[in-house]
């Protein structure tokens, strides 16, 4: 089962995962929803070089309204997880990703390092932007292109993204995950996510309409006091009804900082997001209780 959390920054949502028990996750907005129950490299069912197989379904989603809103909005959101082979994937929250780069086996001494891998990355981000305060101006969603790093560990995966809005609020942003997980019983998974996110003060300006710039497509990501940025957890459990069908539940909660984000605008800084769903698995299926990378 793969359960996929989306993940998104501000007031964006990265939509959702899905969950083979390969256990994907589902991306969250605002801090976005990211919350893998395995590391990447558990969660990827077994698949020959260049089968094709994919995790359909959907969740039910308890968010925040909007950015800052303590308000709970429920929404219904698509499940979308398409593996091509081991090195391409598309996905409903996580975008387009390529490995275009992996290394061999890493070791020092008897301790195993693990694998690094690298690529290109192309994301949808979704604003929340229901029931906004009168007069508040509509967040665009945003295209977003960019590439990753990731190293797989023997106790999990560490991935590193940075990527540039060409859309939208046309800024640059980096979120950093660390992915950990596994079966307790041969049908039910635990994974955790401990995450965070940066978004440049372009996503500011373009939230709260202050002095609006156009950014050089070309131009380098730059710090600043007015930044948006999270710090957050995300916990997914999954449990696999059959060998295709898994049912899983996820909760994240994301901490909003930066200077102009403490505007009295927001009714809160916290980001918490419950979600519950189902999921088909199309292709090669994994015995319970094994993982790709697993024994």
């Amino acid at each position: 089962m793969i359960v996929e959390v989306v993940d998104t920054p501000a007031p964006y949502v990265d939509a959702v995962a899905s969950p083979v028990l390969v256990l994907d996750s589902i991306d969250a907005p605002a801090p976005a929803v990211t919350a893998a129950v395995w590391p990447n490299s558990w969660t990827k069912e077994w698949r020959p070089d260049g089968e094709v197989s994919a995790d359909l379904g959907g969740v039910v989603r308890v968010r925040p309204a909007h950015i800052g809103s303590a308000t709970p909005y429920v929404d219904i959101y698509p499940v979308i997880e398409i593996h091509i082979g081991d090195r391409l994937q598309i996905s409903a929250d996580d975008g387009i990703k390529y490995e275009a780069w992996k290394s061999g086996a890493w070791k020092s001494g008897a301790w195993k390092v693990g694998t690094f891998s690298a690529g290109p990355v192309v994301q949808y981000r979704e604003a929340f932007r229901d029931k906004l305060p009168r007069g508040a101006d509509t967040v665009p969603d945003a295209f977003e292109g960019g590439g990753y790093v990731a190293w797989k560990t023997p106790v999990g995966d560490l991935e590193t993204r940075l990527r540039r809005a060409l859309t939208g609020y046309e800024g640059w942003s980096s979120d950093t995950a660390f992915d950990t997980g596994g079966y307790v019983t041969p049908r039910f998974g635990i994974g955790l996510e401990l995450r965070g996110e940066w978004v440049d003060a372009h996503y500011t300006r373009s939230y709260f309409d202050i002095h609006p710039q156009h950014a050089p497509i070309f131009s380098w990501p730059h710090f600043g006091p007015d930044d948006y940025s999270t710090l957050g957890a995300q916990l997914t459990l999954g449990y696999r009804l059959s060998s295709r069908l898994t049912a899983f539940a996820q909760t994240s909660f994301d901490r909003i900082f930066g200077q102009a984000w403490r505007s009295p605008a927001l009714r809160t800084r916290d980001i918490a997001i419950t979600t519950v769903g189902l999921t088909w698995h199309f292709g090669a299926v994994v015995p319970y209780g094994k993982l790709q990378d697993g024994p």
